[in-house]
């Protein structure tokens, strides 16, 4: 006796969301888009300015969040019955423009003129996003970038396939030290006197070595401004989350 087996393979269906990304005179590629929902969910436009998502099509509605280097970011909610493409128009940034960052080059330029392309998140994108640590900010503002708990239940950092031997993790240009199993503890870097951060994607071994195969992440800290000034704060987020913070300066 013989027997027949037919197998249907079984597909998920997902909406898929087209558009163009402009700016003031042209297209901007390199642009970063982010579901607010899913911050697993991102992409960056090509060199026409054209991105593609692919949505869980689970009669959600979601809220994409796109960003370019020197224009305003902006957020998009997708309603279900709009067809594409869906594009997106950003303004220029004026006073992101004339910023000054150090990572890309270690030498003080304006944004517009560094030759390093330079993310930064600054103090009030921080405090908007009010995360409870670091990976949870760069999470939610970078796409390409994930932290997951490994089996031994290590925080561990992937950005664009690269682990977390392979970003450097700076504090005012000063590398943290101690890596366990190749990651620092992103615990300990304190966001309560963070002044922005710049995060250069791609290889920047000849200015910082090796451990910068990557990519480097640099957390500038505020200037004192006051003889002396004491800060307490508390937090509870998702998943039981929680951050506690002490800071005391003179």
């Amino acid at each position: 006796m013989m027997g027949c087996f037919l197998t249907i393979p079984v597909f998920s269906a997902n909406r898929i969301v087209t558009g163009t990304v402009f700016g003031t005179d042209e297209t901007l590629p390199g642009a970063a888009i982010v579901v607010k929902e899913n911050s697993r969910i991102a992409t960056i436009t090509d060199a026409e300015g054209v991105y593609t998502l692919s949505l869980p099509d689970d009669n959600k509605q979601y809220t994409i969040q796109v960003s370019y280097i020197g224009y305003i970011p902006q957020s998009k909610r997708l309603s279900l019955n709009k067809t594409n493409p869906i594009d997106i128009y950003l303004e220029e940034d004026a006073l992101s423009l004339d910023m000054v960052v150090v990572t890309g080059t270690r030498t003080p330029k304006l944004l517009k003129n560094t030759p390093v392309i330079t993310k930064v998140i600054t103090e009030n994108e921080i405090r908007r996003v009010d995360a409870t640590h670091i990976g949870e900010l760069l999470q939610s503002e970078l796409p390409g970038i994930e932290f997951s708990y490994s089996m031994n239940q290590q925080v561990s950092l992937n950005m664009q396939g690269f682990g977390g031997n392979s970003v450097l993790f700076l504090v005012d240009g000063e590398r943290v030290a101690g890596e366990t199993l190749d990651n620092i503890d992103y615990s300990r870097l304190n966001l309560d006197n963070v002044e922005r951060i710049e995060i250069v994607k791609g290889a920047a071994s000849s200015l910082y070595g090796s451990n910068a195969l990557g990519g480097v992440v640099n957390i500038i800290t505020k200037k004192a401004t006051e003889p002396w000034a004491a800060n307490l704060n508390a937090r509870v987020g998702s998943h039981n989350e929680q951050r506690y913070g002490g800071e005391f300066s003179a």
